[in-house]
């Protein structure tokens, strides 16, 4: 009786250790399972994370190369607008020039049918009296203007002095008509006096 209890005892403890070995064996088998589905998780989650990495590189390198490129676009898109507008400039200031000698060539050659002829004036007026005799000079210059060379319009003549003289000497009074004339010439015309044609031989009236 008492081989069969403790043969019964015995029974069940190798029972229970079968049992634990059996549960031991089977928890290893799952923490090594957890950790394998762990690791793969885990290199999973890595390799996603490099994609998206990956991914996001390659967007900013695109953009950085779109960038890049309408940088570009932009910039030969200037260059040839300011070499456009240099050439358009440099050809508004040839016509512009061209337009400014054709006018002064036009001008001169309507200056040149218009001149004016001036010489000194001498107007004498004898006065005799019983006795004696006086000359009324007066002295200036005539101006006329001409049209290719004709006369045109009347002459104007200023009168600078009056002068009476007892005696008249014709080549003193015409030396004293040109310095008049030439005078008032410089007064009226200034720098430009050298630049107006004069001719020395006078206009003489009588009175």
């Amino acid at each position: 009786m008492i081989e069969l209890i403790l043969f019964s005892v015995m029974g069940a403890g190798a029972g229970a250790l079968v049992t634990y070995l059996c549960l031991t064996t089977n928890n290893k088998r799952i923490i090594s399972e957890s950790n394998r589905e762990q690791a793969e998780y885990q290199q999973e989650i890595s390799t996603y994370k490099e994609l998206l990495r990956a991914r996001d590189q390659s967007h900013t390198d695109e953009l950085t190369n779109r960038r890049k490129l309408h940088e570009k676009e932009v910039s030969d898109l200037w260059e040839r607008d300011r070499d456009q507008n240099a050439k358009l400039r440099r050809d508004i200031e040839a016509a512009e020039e061209k337009g400014f000698q054709k006018a002064m060539q036009i001008e001169n050659e309507k200056l040149k049918a218009f001149s004016v002829d001036i010489r000194p004036y001498i107007k004498q007026t004898d006065k005799k009296y019983s006795v004696w005799k006086n000359f009324d000079l007066e002295i200036g210059f005539q101006y006329q203007l001409l049209v290719n060379g004709i006369p045109c319009f009347e002459p104007h003549k200023v009168i600078e002095q009056r002068r009476t003289e007892k005696q008249v000497d014709p080549d003193a009074i015409t030396d004293l008509a040109v310095q008049v004339a030439k005078a008032a010439i410089q007064l009226y015309a200034g720098p430009a006096a050298s630049m107006i044609p004069f001719n020395a031989n006078p206009i003489r009236e009588k009175g």
